[in-house]
């Protein structure tokens, strides 16, 4: 039906341009502006959209988008926060910013972007540089004595925003977290971003419900009284009214709001309210701690409860002024603040983890190359990877586990027989290239994202550095576990590879229930054995292929070595590479981890083991203690890798 609309409210305005060069039809720029020649064609089931804003004074402006604007202008730090919470950053040509800074998560992402003030507006010359197709302000920005009105820039082929809690109030109403969803949704339609638009609304309505559940108990004589302080005088302080964001901001984390009138006001107003918990504005011009220093410093203040009982909340000025998808969070802090003890068991971790906070920044690794071998490499992910190119069966069977099966668009290189709780699952992804790496050619022509794989994969002969694939637009992940130089392999950093891929694929949840599965496992083998002596532990030996007279181990730095110590053994594991069976027979391990591949079967090397003639004496053959291991759980780790822990403690229990 808006689509429909949308169309007819074209077709009005170029019968209204044929008929009377109308200035209605300004209201679309880029149908005045000429920057479509030539352009791509537009997503038909998108576009046109028609958007309805306002102008300075609160006067409603309606717009229609025919695509998305590609070089944004936004005009305060607050804006900026809000795209680069929809994965924008890429359309922004210019900010400016104030007395405020964005969230640290998105910090890095900010400086970096084109500066063009950064106390205050700039000026319309230095905007018009900058050759925008759409400037995003508050309300103040489009006024005379700043860049001039919303039409003027439309007159120009130029779009506006002016974000909803910005606008006059006296004309628009309070300001409310309601309207930052709407500013939200807006910007999501505008840009076709509307899923990701549509998760952060989500996300925010749940975490609020979570909160309202919590303090919905609470009657109005047992709630806290807040008052706002923006700024502290000798002997006054500026105040907010009640129409600002702090009053619904206050509101929704169950306190009460003090916020009357907006200016200076007496000291005595604050004796009067006698709040018992302050809200601090804090501004880089003017720092919370400052003005709580102040207040508290003021004798006449002494009794106030806020101050005679320290509780002060500061609130970001970006984060208090328009607000943003990071108002929750300050929500969730207020609540916290004002009922330390009621709600000392607010959790909101279930629903926060449906919303990853595109921009990210994962801290990995290169892989085998040799000018930069296991360097580490930070990528930015921008938006969630659709198409996974999964290299290795550890690696795949991983992302499976964390319900990513949709999205791997192909696999390679496996060694071990499929973990069988997810065999259907693994044998429906198409399988490319059997026991080695496939050409660079080959991955080039799935289309990828993203490519998941060991750091073997990056070499001078496969593949290639990670840096070369990122400045192809394809982002990269090295399991931990498989990164050259990095030190001892360990369980830990399957954890690691857990978590991070979690955030990559914005399935938080699922990766902390896997990572606390194998947490808990593992402490309550900890539990068991913590009382064990070192000297009194079996000695384990890890065993990979067998021939006549020699065989191959594995070394100490290897993963054999923790997934033993987790387990209650001492490992023997010393380094890899042929050894004769002399030194098998010198070290008489009481256990025998046997690696099963497809190539080399575990059950064969038991077998060739147990029938050598020199090899009738060790311990693990006298009381056939052998355990098989998986390859997948063994070398980078995979889910296998806990059970293998548990089966090698039990063994050692016996």
């Amino acid at each position: 039906m808006k689509r429909i609309i949308s169309l007819i409210l074209i077709l009005c305005l170029c019968f209204s341009v044929i008929g009377c060069q109308s200035k209605e039809a300004t209201n679309d720029p880029q149908m005045n502006s000429g920057k479509n020649e030539g352009e791509k064609e537009i997503v038909k089931d998108h576009y046109p959209v028609t958007i309805t804003n306002y102008d300075t004074t609160g006067e409603k402006v309606e717009q229609v988008f025919k695509k998305p604007p590609e070089r944004v202008v936004c005009m305060e730090t607050q804006i900026a926060q809000v795209m680069l919470a929809l994965g924008l950053e890429e359309k922004i040509v210019g900010v400016a910013k104030s007395v405020g800074n964005v969230s640290d998560k998105y910090l890095n992402t900010f400086n970096s972007l084109e500066l063009l003030a950064d106390d205050g507006y700039p000026s319309k010359e230095i905007v018009i540089n900058a050759d925008p197709d759409m400037i995003i302000g508050w309300g103040s920005a489009f006024s005379e004595k700043n860049l001039g009105s919303v039409n003027d820039w439309i007159d120009k082929g130029i779009h506006t925003y002016a974000m909803e809690n910005t606008v006059a109030s006296k004309v628009t109403g309070p300001r409310t977290v309601e309207r930052i969803y709407i500013d939200i949704k807006n910007l999501g339609m505008i840009f076709n971003v509307e899923d990701r638009a549509e998760e952060l609304i989500a996300d925010m309505k749940a975490r609020a419900k979570v909160i309202d559940e919590a303090t919905s108990a609470l009657d109005d004589k047992n709630r806290v009284k807040v008052l706002t302080i923006q700024m502290v005088y000798e002997n006054e302080f500026f105040g907010r009214s009640d129409k600002d964001l702090t009053t619904d901001l206050i509101r929704i984390a169950g306190g009460i709001s003090l916020d009357r009138e907006f200016g200076k006001q007496s000291m005595e107003n604050i004796i009067d309210l006698n709040p018992d918990v302050m809200l601090i504005i804090d501004r880089t011009d003017s720092r919370a701690e400052d003005k709580i220093a102040a207040l508290k410093s003021n004798s006449a203040l002494k009794n106030v409860r806020a101050i005679k009982n320290n509780r002060f909340v500061p609130v970001k000025y970006v984060d208090f002024y328009g607000g943003a998808y990071e108002a929750i969070e300050i929500i969730e802090r207020m609540a916290k603040s004002f009922y330390p003890k009621e709600l000392k068991d607010l959790d909101t971790s279930q629903v926060k983890s449906n919303v990853t906070n595109y921009p990210i920044t994962i801290t990995n690794y290169d892989g085998y190359i040799e000018s930069n071998k296991g360097a580490v490499v930070e990528q930015v992910f921008k938006k969630r990877p659709k198409r996974i190119y999964a290299v290795s069966q550890a690696v795949t069977e991983l992302l499976i586990s964390l319900g990513l099966t949709d999205d791997i668009i192909a696999t390679s290189h496996a060694h071990s027989p499929v973990y069988a709780p997810l065999a259907d699952q693994y044998n429906s992804i198409e399988f490319v290239g059997e026991g080695s790496y496939p050409s660079k050619e080959v991955f080039v022509s799935y289309s990828p994202d993203i490519i998941v794989g060991w750091g073997s994969l990056f070499s001078d002969k496969t593949m290639g550095s990670v840096l070369d694939w990122h400045e192809k637009g394809v982002n990269t992940y090295v399991m931990q576990n498989t990164v050259a130089n990095l030190g001892n392999r360990n369980v830990y950093w399957i954890l690691n590879d857990i978590e991070n891929l979690g955030k990559i694929f914005d399935v938080q949840e699922r990766a902390r229930e896997l990572k606390t599965d194998i947490e808990n496992r593992i402490s309550d083998i900890e539990d068991k054995i913590k009382n064990i002596k070192e000297e009194d532990k079996p000695t384990v030996h890890t065993v990979q292929y067998m021939y006549e007279n020699e065989y191959l181990p594995r070394a100490s730095i290897d993963l054999t070595s923790d997934i033993i110590r987790l387990a209650g053994g001492k490992s023997i594991d010393d380094k890899s590479g042929k050894q004769s069976i002399e030194n098998l027979i010198e070290k008489n391990p009481d256990i025998i981890l046997a690696v099963n591949l497809k190539k080399s079967p575990a059950e064969k090397t038991i077998k060739a083991i147990k029938e050598h003639p020199s090899l009738k004496n060790l311990n693990a053959v006298k009381n056939n203690k052998f355990l098989i291991i998986e390859h997948t759980a063994f070398y980078c780790g995979s889910l296998q890798t806990i059970e293998s822990i548990e089966a090698l403690h039990s063994l050692i229990s016996e």
